[in-house]
């Protein structure tokens, strides 16, 4: 829905489609949205998934761990969010743009290729 919103708006080529800079740039703007939108998701993901691999295992002073820190997903936003701020929840974000945003970028471009040599 981004991209087509963007793709609108995007300069055309002298066939009428839009041009393959105006594409590679849309689909790198679409794709670091939508990576920004679903960040924090997966930051909570990661703290939810690793917690399991903490319990029975030695902290810093020696004691093992059997507390589990997070209940459930919106425990583990809360205190995310309180002990770290909400800034934390989007910590990394410019490098999976970079990741992201590229990849993204060029399965936009061979989609429009595509839809130009079907004749869509």
């Amino acid at each position: 829905a981004c991209y087509d919103g963007l793709i609108r708006m995007a300069p055309q080529d002298a066939k009428g489609g839009p041009r393959k800079d105006a594409v590679v740039g849309c689909g790198f703007l679409a794709g670091c949205l939508g990576k920004s939108i679903s960040f924090p998701l997966d930051t909570v993901h990661r703290h939810l998934s690793v917690q399991s691999l903490k319990i029975g295992r030695p902290d810093a002073q020696g004691k093992l761990s059997s507390a589990v820190p997070y209940n459930s997903m919106v425990d583990a936003f809360k205190k995310i969010i309180a002990r770290d701020g909400w800034k934390a929840l989007f910590q990394g974000l410019p490098a999976t743009w970079l990741q992201a945003g590229p990849g993204i970028a060029i399965q936009f471009l061979v989609y429009e290729q595509m839809k130009v040599w079907a004749g869509v």
